[in-house]
């Protein structure tokens, strides 16, 4: 599966988030998954879509400045302890997370988005426990 995460950079101001997602929402485009960090002046969006094509034509289309950021999606089971497995493996792998949010791919299915200091090496630590991950 085929999926791109984009970060972008919005105005910290009202409708400016709603302005995008209407855009993505009349296209189309399903976010799969979100976060979002404020700042003073700009708020950082994340966002992980079914169709980056769309997404960046409209980006663009809309004067919305972005750029596209590794991450790796990793699967794993809706319940507890989950987060803390995972999380656990990178920490003995000796790679550092510099953040992650939650992505929802299929119902009662959760995917964790993480950014990580080593990617590849990440990928190897995730394919040597076998856990199901595709790349952001």
């Amino acid at each position: 599966m085929s999926l791109t995460q984009f970060v972008l950079l919005l105005k910290n101001q009202i409708g400016q988030l709603a302005n995008v997602t209407r855009e993505l929402a009349e296209s189309g485009v399903n976010i799969l998954g979100i976060s979002a960090r404020e700042g003073l002046d700009f708020t950082y969006v994340r966002i992980v879509v079914d169709d980056d094509v769309k997404t960046e034509r409209i980006l663009k289309e809309e004067n919305v400045k972005f750029r596209r950021e590794n991450g790796i999606l990793v699967e794993v089971p809706h319940e507890p302890g989950s987060l803390h497995k995972v999380s656990k493996i990178l920490a003995d792998a000796n790679i550092n997370i510099n953040y992650l949010y939650i992505v929802v791919l299929v119902p009662a299915t959760v995917c964790i988005l993480f950014n990580v200091d080593k990617h590849y090496e990440a990928l190897k630590t995730f394919e040597k426990y076998n856990l199901k991950f595709y790349e952001a």
